[in-house]
């Protein structure tokens, strides 16, 4: 959860104008920025989206300015939308006998300091793909028994909220889709409402909520 550190997940969700030469240019720069966690190819009413972790929404302005700057006007249409409140599911589609587990996380107003071990750590954590603690220590110099404190700490403290998986669709035959929803008024009850549908239905994934153009979104599988 990088809602403790500081961060806010701003998502934006944008189509290129036909024809767009450079178009394959602006996603590897995109795909190269240290501030973009997801980028995904869409069907619909966009094209692409992506999801930016920022301090202050200056930092997503400028990279907006930057793309223009080195791109040009690259945006045939696009929306944002600040993400507040996560809810993610366990795939219950696979087994519908089984309990479903959630992970929830968001927008908090209290801040925890990490050092940079703990950066080094979660870093390593989300970009290797490592079948051990014993590994991951080794790969980050550190004693096993160091390793562990420092997860632990970072469990403690809201960082680390809970571990889960992905699953491609397409090797089940599936496919993956992405609910933009707009409601008329928006409440606490009717969020409650919302989040409590999507945990008991089993093709939802995950789902959330934010401020934009829409209201809530969902996955679905």
């Amino acid at each position: 959860d990088v809602y403790p550190l500081g961060y806010t997940d701003v998502a934006l969700y944008f189509s290129f104008i036909a024809g767009l030469e450079n178009e394959k240019e602006v996603l590897q720069f995109l795909l190269d920025s240290s501030s973009i966690s997801w980028l995904s190819k869409l069907g619909g009413d966009f094209e692409y989206g992506i999801a930016v972790y920022v301090k202050h929404i200056d930092e997503f302005i400028e990279l907006m300015d930057m793309i223009h700057s080195t791109f040009g006007n690259v945006f045939f249409k696009k929306s944002v939308h600040i993400r507040s409140e996560f809810h993610y599911y366990s795939h219950a589609y696979l087994n519908k006998e089984s309990k479903r587990k959630s992970i929830t996380f968001g927008s908090c107003k209290t801040q925890v300091k990490i050092d940079e071990l703990d950066h080094d750590i979660l870093s390593t954590i989300c970009n290797t793909e490592l079948n051990s603690h014993l590994q991951y220590a080794k790969a980050l110099k550190v004693s096993l028994s160091t390793l562990n404190y420092r997860l632990k700490r970072l469990e403690s403290n809201g960082i680390i909220v809970g571990h889960t998986y992905s699953i491609n669709p397409a090797s089940l035959h599936m496919q993956r889709y992405e609910l933009l929803l707009y409601t008329r008024g928006v409440g606490k009850e009717l969020r409650t409402r919302f989040f409590n549908f999507s945990k008991n239905h089993p093709h939802i994934i995950y789902s959330l909520y934010g401020v934009g153009e829409w209201d809530f979104e969902c996955g679905v599988q």
